[in-house]
């Protein structure tokens, strides 16, 4: 059977609902307050003005913008953490049920109910809950994909998550714009955007279905069985002795991995082949992290401005639109040379970037720099969309088995967004402190996990999950 014909039309239609609506509306929500910030200063000006009769000073109306950046960073880390319960105690659909409703609530208290009840603090809520959402879903949404795709063709279907959560970032700087809808009157409108994709999840919820394999972990083998070949009948093109052999190979897989069946991660850290599941996947994962994304993505105006080139939507919305192009046409490269070899590729060009935003900070009197920075800078965000970005949930899925899986997206999920905490928050004091030392530092990291990935990590492109694991 062909790649394109293993996994049903029912079976992509509910991949690509849980995608889009999923990584789309994090990537708008995780950039709603940046085309908006003027707009909202103005509402909370009037907020303070019509409670106690006095304009908010600067700095307070700023901390109001810094605490509602900072609350969509902790939220992402609590929820990060809270999945590993949430994963034992919800199924596998319930869990994406509770990411995108509680996604909705957060884009309510992010639009209009800081308007409906005069108060900024609700707004601040809603980042929090929608942080939380963003953290959950970091694990759920790659483990529900993961546990329906084919295996063969999981690399395939994990890999838009990176271009679709940017093409969310470009889609909400562009309808967030101040002429468009980041204006004083629509701007609460323009908050709920990302609520109506989880809307649109909900209401297909009903048609969602859970996975093979969770099924086949459940109590009661027969019935287990049973209804696992159901589902995998629906899900596949395959004439039943191929499904036989998905089913067989999905139980041969868990009952491999019954010496860690409860997958504690003090059971994985005991076990060397399952640690090593472990740390490749923390470490692939974090990879995004290393490469920078955080310090990059949050000063990419500073940068365009130190080079005398104005905010611009238009220039802003090419850059990340090359950005997710690159993401694209990175898919259909990882379809001939595998995760692996495209991870490599991308890091590569992420250390060349890095090198050229070192030189281009530590010689800024020089003539021509700033434009080095800009080069640099289109340079790493095309690297982070052909390499991590693309790679990091479809090479941790594939170097990971079904128990392992679980725990191991978890641990992974926990130290990203630690990493990418630190960096949010320290990014701007290093930066003052060491100016192009900082990249200096990201440059080092990158180049570890480059030696990890080529050192340690496997091809996977046409192998089976024993083959991966020897």
């Amino acid at each position: 059977t062909s790649m394109a014909k293993i996994n049903s039309p029912y079976c992509i239609f509910v991949m690509v609902v849980t995608e889009v609506t999923t990584f789309v509306s994090f990537g708008m929500a995780l950039a709603a307050l940046n085309p908006t910030k003027a707009s909202i200063l103005i509402f909370i000006n009037d907020s303070h003005v019509e409670r106690y009769n006095t304009p908010a000073t600067n700095g307070f109306s700023q901390m109001i913008i810094t605490l509602a950046q900072a609350m969509l960073i902790v939220g992402t880390v609590i929820g990060s953490i809270a999945v590993r319960f949430l994963l034992t105690v919800l199924s596998r659909r319930q869990n994406m049920l509770s990411v995108h409703v509680l996604m909705i609530i957060a884009s309510v208290c992010m639009g209009p109910l800081p308007i409906l009840l005069n108060s900024y603090e609700i707004l601040i809520v809603g980042r929090f809950l929608s942080g939380i959402s963003r953290g959950l879903a970091f694990a759920s949404c790659p483990l529900y994909i993961a546990e329906t795709a084919n295996r063969q063709t999981l690399f395939l279907w994990q890999s838009p998550t990176g271009w679709l959560m940017q093409f969310g970032v470009l889609l909400s700087n562009t309808i967030g714009h101040v002429n468009v809808m980041g204006g004083t009157d629509l701007w609460p409108y323009f908050m709920v955007a990302p609520g109506v994709l989880s809307v649109f999840y909900v209401a297909c919820y009903y048609w969602m279905p859970e996975t093979p394999p969770y099924i086949l972990r459940q109590d009661n083998k027969i019935e287990r069985e049973t209804e696992a070949m159901k589902l995998l009948s629906k899900l596949r093109c395959g004439a039943k002795d191929v499904l036989q052999t998905e089913l067989q190979d999905l139980q041969d897989e868990i009952v491999a991995d019954k010496a860690v069946q409860k997958a504690t991660v003090l059971q994985i850290a005991r076990n060397p082949k399952y640690r090593m599941q472990l740390i490749v996947c923390t470490v692939v994962m974090g990879s995004l992290q290393a490469s920078g994304i955080q310090l990059i993505s949050q000063y990419t105006d500073d940068i365009f401005i130190e080079a005398s080139i104005q905010q611009n939507i238009a220039f802003l919305a090419g850059t990340f639109g090359f950005s997710m192009l690159a993401s694209i046409c990175g898919t259909f490269i990882l379809l001939r040379v595998g995760g692996r070899k495209i991870m490599i590729l991308g890091l590569s060009t992420i250390i060349v970037a890095l090198v050229g935003l070192a030189t281009a900070t530590f010689a800024n009197q020089v003539p021509g720099m700033g434009y080095l920075s800009i080069g640099s800078t289109v340079l790493h965000l095309g690297g982070i969309a052909i390499g991590p970005s693309l790679t990091i949930f479809s090479l941790s899925s594939e170097l990971s088995t079904q128990v392992v899986r679980p725990t191991a997206l978890w641990v992974a999920g926990i130290v990203f967004w630690i990493e990418g905490s630190i960096a949010s928050f320290g990014a701007p004091y290093m930066l003052k402190a060491t100016g192009g030392f900082t990249y200096i530092l990201f440059l080092v990291l990158t180049i570890l996990v480059l030696v990890f990935i080529v050192r340690v990590v496997p091809d996977t492109r046409g192998k089976t999950v024993a083959e991966i694991q020897r």
